[in-house]
């Protein structure tokens, strides 16, 4: 990868490189070639609370410069009435979100995969995922016929733990926490502080035996596994407890006491700054809707590349 990056600035001479995520081992590779070369980086990724778009020069997550230097979101003039208005529609949107929109596909079949394996055998373009065709047909199978977590509301007062996606790059390569070790954690905690632990599974999950795991746990010491609406389980909360799921950050959001167990993009921002970055510093661009970006949303990404290469040449 480094050589065809060597040849590509050979041919076109690149003045920037942009990249979704970037944790991988191939992100590394460009984000390692880019700084080699004095190259600005722009790293993009799903806007967090909003649908829009996540966009920061240094990484994604922990990573991300805005994570780090938190005082970037108190030069957006934003009044208290602004947040407070945008809070309020917040808390209206996501009571009536039913799923998050990245769990809508796992238990899709994918037909494109098909047109992908014959790029990969006719055409030699690169296979699209190391499982094979019976892997991934036995996967959709047991997320068929897994057991549905009812939505029950919990009726005393409780800690909330919110579980992520198990192979999720924020929560594998940001913390040494994984979910069965933060229901440990989250249990010791609810049983110091007299709470019913209340556990919802990530509705993106995949992991059956995982899933499976968590139900056992549950189940043996009196835990709630429910998949009520995050953001009702939220507000209905004494306390919550996460890796460094998004969800901490709506609870920050919205006043509630928050225990991050990892390392997280939002755990030096306080409310106000929460508010300012879904409102201001995500750009205008939902990555699950089909459609190119308006000149404002580009613009602003161009804008957010500009900044990061004023810090590198100062």
């Amino acid at each position: 990868m480094w050589d065809g990056l060597e040849r590509a600035d050979r041919i076109y001479s690149l003045t920037a490189l942009a990249q979704w995520n970037g944790l991988g081992l191939g992100g590394c590779v460009a984000t390692a070639f880019a700084r080699a070369r004095g190259l600005p980086t722009v790293f993009f990724e799903l806007g967090n609370l909003e649908a829009k778009l996540f966009v920061d020069t240094e990484g994604v997550n922990a990573r991300a410069r805005i994570s780090r230097e938190t005082w970037l979101l108190d030069q957006y003039l934003v009044s208290k009435a602004e947040v407070e208005a945008w809070r309020e529609g917040l808390i209206r949107r996501r009571l009536g979100m039913t799923t998050a929109p990245q769990a809508a596909g796992i238990t899709r079949i994918n037909l494109w995969y098909a047109v992908d394996l014959f790029g990969h055998h006719v055409m030699g373009v690169p296979r699209p995922m190391a499982l094979s065709v019976l892997a991934r047909l036995l996967r959709k199978v047991r997320l068929w016929t897994k057991a549905k977590v009812p939505a029950h509301r919990p009726e005393r007062p409780y800690l909330f733990l919110p579980l992520q996606v198990s192979k999720d790059s924020n929560l594998l390569l940001c913390s040494a926490f994984d979910n069965l070790a933060a229901l440990d954690y989250a249990a010791r905690r609810a049983a110091e502080a007299g709470l019913l632990l209340v556990v919802k599974p990530h509705p993106a999950e995949d992991d059956t035996r995982l899933s499976m795991a968590v139900a056992r746990v549950c189940t043996a010491n009196g835990h709630l596994l429910t998949t009520c609406n995050t953001t009702e389980l939220v507000l209905g909360a004494t306390e919550v407890v996460t890796i460094n799921s998004t969800v901490g950050m709506e609870a920050k959001l919205l006043g509630k006491s928050v225990t991050i167990l990892g390392e997280s993009l939002y755990g030096a921002m306080n409310a106000r700054q929460i508010a300012v970055l879904a409102m201001r510093r995500m750009v205008d661009f939902d990555p699950f809707v089909s459609g190119e970006a308006t000149l404002e949303a580009v613009d602003h990404i161009l804008t957010i590349l500009a900044e990061g290469s004023a810090i590198h040449t100062t």
